[in-house]
């Protein structure tokens, strides 16, 4: 890119985005908050202003489906999730889950409407989308066998209580 091209570019993109040079590819990193309309606008921004050849989204394979077919929850056989020993792995996913649509439904933002925005911006500008995160579920089980028998009972707890 020219260096007028590239002077352009970073007055374009939000300042909270930060360009990094590695192995002479410039990578952008946009910091985002699961339910913030500045972080979609942050999103569609700076990828509109780059035009980037690959866009990533923190999001493991399973969670990116979620957030393409919202619907996909329907299938979920509870049978098989609770032989499976991950009664306690769903319970806290609906939590959160829960928890970040009460925010998003006070703020006026989807959760994971950044995450959206990206997936949508990368297909408008043509980048490839790659899904970078590790499964979700994989981090909440090491979390759960990491935590002292007291507090997992104080997590099923909030979990319960913040159901209600």
């Amino acid at each position: 890119m020219p260096a007028s091209e590239k002077e352009s570019t970073q007055i374009q993109i939000p300042d909270k985005v930060r360009r990094i040079e590695l192995s002479g590819r410039e990578i952008f990193l946009v910091p985002t908050a699961h339910v913030s309309l500045q972080s979609v606008e942050d999103v569609r921004k700076t990828i509109q202003a780059i035009c980037p050849d690959v866009v990533c989204i923190e999001l493991c394979e399973p969670r990116f489906k979620n957030l393409v077919n919202r619907e996909i929850w329907k299938q979920t056989n509870l049978v098989q999730v609770i032989r499976q020993g991950n009664a306690m792995l769903l319970l806290a996913s609906l939590v959160m889950a829960s928890f970040q649509k009460r925010i998003g439904q006070r703020l006026g933002v989807k959760p994971g409407a950044e995450m959206e925005e990206g997936i949508r911006q990368a297909k408008e500008v043509g980048a490839d989308l790659v899904l970078a995160d590790r499964d979700s579920q994989i981090t909440l089980k090491r979390t759960w066998y990491k935590l002292k028998f007291r507090h997992r009972i104080r997590m099923v707890l909030e979990l319960v209580t913040t159901l209600f």
